[in-house]
């Protein structure tokens, strides 16, 4: 890998802003709890949409300088965190607030795109497996760690003084991300002034690239998947619920299957493995653990299996983000990038929605037993579809 400091760079600035939005997440959510679920509801509504208007900044996020575009949207952030500090001083953080708190989620998945764009760029394609699980290893630990010290952190300190300590970590990825230095790759753009018009139109060339027989050979089975990850993920509360004290069974799945996916990453760093052969093998195992869990009766053997889930789940997913970086074209990253994200986003709300539904009319386990079929097809597909070295 030739671009190895700069992609340290964005590593460690991942790392920092990964920290700071668990904080501020963490902060807001609680401080809102106190006063009513309405709030805390709509709170992960404005984070869910956030993700969905994603591709209405793949345009901007290919134009700018990449770099500027990563520092700026920091300091939205820190200039929200600090206002916050001023707001709860002044008036408290009342349901007025709460527009704030959409603004800076939006600002942390522009962020988040940002980076993923980044990759691609610095990046050569044979790496780009390699780097993808690097980047996963370092959100799942990341997550792992970092919501914990943040859900800590509120038990021994005081808002204005855990928001004080965010303005200080956004201050600091700020720094890092300065230090990334390369010539973007934007030779595909008409020396053009960017406005309107020519922010329509490369919105359209991104949808319309998307649209390519390429990407859905990949995109549709990601999005079936993604939508019955969703009902899996309505499933596994209610499951929970069959065991004594469902709500440590939930949150020992929860961390198990994180375990799993930090494994799965690390794999990917020593082993390496063909697209074709992550998406049948694991698609394949993954789908046999749903079929196990759904007549497994031994709690410590369904936690055995649901970290399997995650591994097989993390090496699939790793593997599906690198095929689409090496189909992109390099001055179009942003906007497929963000495209994708869209419609992921969009799946998987409505797969919530759906298995909330279902599980109305069905037993918990029918859910298993519907996404193991599904993740086995769509294994046979691959099988069929994709050739022997891809």
């Amino acid at each position: 890998m030739s671009n190895k400091k700069m992609f340290s760079f964005i590593l460690s600035s991942r790392l920092i802003l990964n920290l700071a939005d668990s904080f501020f997440f963490m902060v807001v959510l609680w401080h809102f709890t106190d006063m009513s679920p309405l709030y805390v509801g709509t709170i992960m509504f404005f984070y869910s949409l956030a993700d969905v208007c994603s591709m209405f900044f793949g345009p901007i996020i290919d134009r700018l300088e990449t770099k500027q575009s990563l520092t700026m949207v920091a300091l939205i952030q820190m200039a929200i965190a600090l206002l916050s500090i001023v707001l709860l001083g002044v008036f408290g953080l009342t349901r007025e607030y709460i527009p704030l708190v959409f603004i800076a989620a939006l600002s942390s998945s522009i962020s988040y795109n940002i980076q993923e764009t980044l990759v691609p760029l610095l990046v050569e394609d044979e790496y780009l497996t390699k780097a993808n699980s690097l980047l996963e290893l370092t959100d799942q630990t990341a997550d792992l760690i970092f919501n914990a010290i943040a859900g800590i952190s509120i038990v021994y300190f005081g808002l204005k003084e855990l928001l004080g300590f965010d303005v200080l970590l956004f201050l600091i990825a700020i720094f890092v991300i300065r230090k990334i230095s390369f010539k973007k790759f934007n030779a595909g753009y008409e020396k053009e002034e960017f406005n309107y018009r020519t922010y329509k139109k490369d919105l359209k060339g991104g949808l319309k690239e998307l649209f390519h027989q390429k990407y859905l050979v990949y995109l549709i089975p990601l999005l079936i998947v993604n939508f019955f990850v969703s009902i899996l993920n309505v499933s596994m509360p209610i499951f929970s619920n069959e065991f004594m004290e469902p709500s440590k069974v939930y949150g020992f799945l929860m961390g198990i299957s994180g375990g799993g996916a930090v494994l799965g990453a690390l794999f990917l760093q020593k082993f390496e493995l063909t697209l074709k052969q992550s998406l049948v093998l694991y698609g394949i195992l993954d789908g046999m653990v749903y079929f196990l869990m759904a007549y497994v009766p031994n709690l410590y053997l369904i936690y055995a299996l649901y970290g399997i889930s995650g591994f097989c789940s993390t090496i699939i997913n790793i593997n599906y983000e690198t095929a689409f970086q090496k189909l992109m074209p390099k001055n179009m990253v942003g906007r497929i990038n963000t495209a994708i994200e869209t419609a992921i986003c969009l799946a998987m709300p409505i797969g919530a929605l759906a298995g909330g539904a279902l599980l109305k009319l069905i037993d918990v386990r029918i859910t298993f037993i519907i996404y193991g079929v599904i993740s086995v097809l769509l294994s046979g597909w691959y099988l069929l579809r994709l050739d022997k070295n891809a």
